[in-house]
Formats: C-alpha cells, structure tokens, sequence
C-alpha cells in the first residue's frame, strides 16, 4: 500500500460519517494477522472511538504492533502519546525516540515534530541534529503535500508559519493554511482557527465564529478543542461573555474522561468523589483504573491507596495496591515515595 492510499483512508477515518460504515471487524482480523497497515488504522480507530470503544491503551498497542514492523507513521502517533501522556506516562524522552525511529522510516511528519521538541527545548538534541533544517526539509515535504490535495499538510504548514519555522513568521499565512484544512474538516486545523477568532488573533474577536469552529473541531476528534471549552466553562471570558459554569465543567471533564484522557479521568473521579460519592462507586472507579493504568500519576496513587486499604467498600488487594504506589512512586511522586518507605518499613524490608 503507497502512501498515497494511506493518505486517503486517513482522511476517511477522519470524517464522522464514513467512520460509522468502516468495517472495524474485519479491520481487527487483518490486523491480528499481522497486517501492518490495518494494525495501524485500527489503532486510529481506537484513538477517535470510531466504531469501537474509545481507548488509547488499544491504540497504542497497535500501533506498537505496526511501528515494530516499520511504520513510520504509527511510530508519530506512538511519540504523540507519549508526547501527550496518552496510554503511556507523559515523556518527552521516549517521544522523541519514537520520532527519530519515525525518520528512520521515511515518515516527515516525525522531521517537524522531532524539531518542534528540539526547539522548545523539551529534549537534548543529538549529532547532527539541526532543527532549522530539519523545519525547512519538512515544509517542502508539507508544501509537496498541500499541493496534493492532502489535508493534514495544511495544518503543518500553518503552524510553522505562525512559530517562523521553516518560513517566514507570518500569523496570515497561517491563518490560510488553518482555513483550508478546516474546510476539509481537519479537526487540528478547525481547533486553530478557533483559537484565531476567540482570542482575536489578527482577526477581529468573534465569540459565535470561534465557538462554530470550536463545536466543528470538537465533532472531528479534537481533544484539545474540548479542552479549550473547559477552560471557558472554568474561568468564563468577560470578552465573549461567558460565565464559568460548574454544571459545564462536569459535562466537559466527563467528555474528556470518555475520550480516554488520563488527566481527565481522574479529576473527573475525584469530582465525583467529592460531589457524588454513589457514583463515584458506580463509574468513577473505573475512570479512575484507567488513569492509573496510563500511568497518570495521581491516579495511581489515588487508586493504590483504595487497594491497599479497601476504601469505599471496595475489596482490599494490598498486591495490586502497592504495584500501583510503587509505579507512581517510579514516577517521583513524593507522597507515594513515602508510603512506599512506610510499608516496607512495617514488613521489615528496605
């Protein structure tokens, strides 16, 4: 399969309404055979919640499956994660790795993302490594793209555009490129000019204009469009005359929390802890497990002491308990650091 073919039923999983006709069983069969494309659009699948159950962990295992067979294009969704804190514990190290073996793999997008850590400084750079001109190799890659008619190329463009990356800084230019992956219904790019027209950049400030591109970007697997309108239910905007709103925030964490967001998962539990405690029980139990099973440190600290003291009636299991403080505590959570001294300090270890 070229990539030219990729591309294309990358861009059909992104529109909602071909992902409710994709036949996802016969993805996974192929795709436990081994096959490495569908090993790869099935972790997309899992990653959006398109005809299966929303879940990172899953995604992120196929997506392992396929980068272990050279696919430098599981190998960017595998530094995304990491890069995000999604399925996995939040590391820039580790994204980056999987960046690197992305280029080794022929994949570009890796290139931009790989200079994007190294210019901010997330990461040490290694020999050789020039992120001006690995910015300038991937705006021809990305530029090659658009001309392609391939959305996502948009999106790239744009923001190195806004940041001077491979090009001249100019928010215009990017305000264009944003625009044309937004007509073409790319949700990265939908959630930039949602940020253009409700903070005013370049553009005269438009609450109704930025909340219809917000909603848009939202309905094509936006994360960071949902999180954007927490922030408003938060905080509110005296600008776009909009009041924080508690009532919203539960609505909008628990949106969060179902797409698989650790972070989200377990505030959202804890709220319900404090607010609802049968509900707590009912549900939030189970969005807490998931953060702590991607390591979302707070939630595995959270989740270890219930186990190991069998809180709020569920059943003790002081192994599982302690598994989980010690990974939080590999993590250098300082409390869990000192319930781990505590416990082998009564069991007579050290």
């Amino acid at each position: 399969m070229n990539k030219k073919i990729l591309a294309f039923l990358c861009l059909l999983l992104s529109l909602s309404a071909y992902s409710q006709s994709f036949d996802s069983e016969s993805l996974k069969k192929s795709a436990e055979k081994g096959d490495e494309f569908s090993q790869f659009l099935l972790g997309l699948l899992y990653k959006n919640g398109q005809g299966v159950e929303q879940s990172f962990v899953n995604a992120a295992e196929q997506f392992m499956a396929a980068a272990s067979q050279g696919n430098g294009a599981a190998c960017h969704e595998l530094g995304k994660f990491y890069e995000a804190g999604y399925a996995y514990r939040q590391s820039y190290e580790k994204a980056a790795e999987w960046y690197r073996r992305g280029i080794v793999f022929g994949e570009k997008r890796c290139v931009y993302s790989l200079a994007k850590l190294l210019t901010e400084s997330r990461v040490e750079k290694k020999a050789k490594e020039d992120s001006d001109k690995m910015f300038e190799q991937a705006w021809d890659h990305f530029e090659e793209r658009a001309k392609n008619d391939e959305v996502e190329a948009n999106y790239f463009l744009g923001k190195m555009s806004f940041n001077g990356w491979g090009t001249l800084r100019s928010p215009h230019e990017a305000l264009k490129y944003f625009k044309l992956g937004a007509d073409a219904f790319d949700g990265a790019s939908l959630y930039e000019c949602a940020r253009f027209y409700l903070k005013g950049i370049i553009v005269e400030s438009n609450a109704k204009k930025g909340i219809d591109y917000l909603e848009l970007a939202e309905e094509n697997y936006s994360v960071e469009a949902i999180k954007m309108k927490l922030r408003l239910a938060q905080v509110g905007d005296k600008y776009l005359f909009l009041l924080p709103s508690r009532e919203q925030q539960m609505l909008i964490e628990k949106k969060l929390a179902d797409r698989g967001v650790s972070e989200f998962q377990y505030s959202y539990s804890m709220r319900l802890k404090k607010y609802n405690m049968k509900k707590f029980r009912l549900s939030g139990l189970s969005y807490l497990k998931s953060a702590a099973d991607q390591q979302w440190i707070p939630a595995e600290y959270e989740l270890g002491q219930i186990l190991l003291f069998g809180k709020y009636a569920v059943d003790q299991d002081v192994q599982r308990g302690q598994r989980y403080i010690e990974s939080a505590a590999d993590g250098g959570h300082a409390k869990s650091k000192r319930l781990m001294h505590e416990l082998r300090k009564h069991s007579g270890k050290k």
